[in-house]
């Protein structure tokens, strides 16, 4: 079926935050004497939200539900402000989402980042997508699909018509929850390994290979 709609994830997928995420987490858990963590732990710390991250940060260390909200507020006063100082968009992702868009392709961003964030990654390094589904408190985050199927039926095109790209597990079982296809990117966070046992469909080493991809379904 032809893929009218590409689903990105963020963090791994559009752009390499693993450095900011790792400082802003950083200065949170120092802040309240938790020990920092290198920036490469944060590959399989972030993806699942930011009380997971931060909780897979501490451990083994554990906190109560209210120190953990602290330092998730700390989190947020720092990286709100500093989300893009060290962030960069993967190579030739800029370029495959502009002729994605040319292509009268939608292109969408569906991620764990709480959405106000994720909304102004978005716009500093893409000028805007379709649309941006971040984490909002009142909504399950991925690999629930239900962020997913409301942006597909607010662009009104069926679940097998949409390409969900990420690099992680979490995101090939979103795609697969909502009945996209699933997509896994090499350039990210995770491994090959673990993208295949989690059913990628397809599995990519560059942006470009994504529009061969769509080409296949037309």
């Amino acid at each position: 079926m032809k893929i009218k709609a590409v689903f990105f994830d963020m963090d791994g997928t559009l752009v390499n935050s693993m450095e900011d995420l790792a400082v802003a987490t950083n200065f949170a858990l120092k802040k309240h004497g938790y020990e920092e963590r290198p920036v490469k732990d944060y590959a399989y710390f972030a993806g699942s939200g930011i009380y997971v991250m931060i909780e897979r940060a501490l451990a083994p260390d554990k906190v109560s539900h209210e120190e953990l909200r602290e330092i998730r507020n700390d989190f947020f006063a720092y990286y709100e402000k500093n989300c893009t100082v060290h962030t960069t968009v993967y190579p030739g992702v800029q370029a495959l989402v502009k002729k994605l868009r040319e292509n009268g392709i939608y292109v969408c961003c569906v991620t764990n980042k709480v959405e106000p964030i994720a909304i102004d990654i978005i716009h500093h390094f893409f000028g805007g997508m379709d649309k941006v589904a971040g984490q909002v408190d009142s909504l399950p985050t991925k690999p629930d699909p239900t962020r997913t199927l409301d942006t597909i039926k607010a662009l009104h095109i069926s679940p097998e018509e949409c390409l969900f790209v990420g690099d992680s597990a979490v995101d090939i079982e979103t795609a697969k929850n909502s009945g996209a296809v699933p997509l896994g990117v090499l350039w990210g966070f995770r491994t090959e390994e673990e993208l295949r046992n989690a059913g990628a469909r397809y599995i990519v080493k560059n942006a470009e290979e994504i529009l061969e991809v769509i080409k296949a379904h037309e």
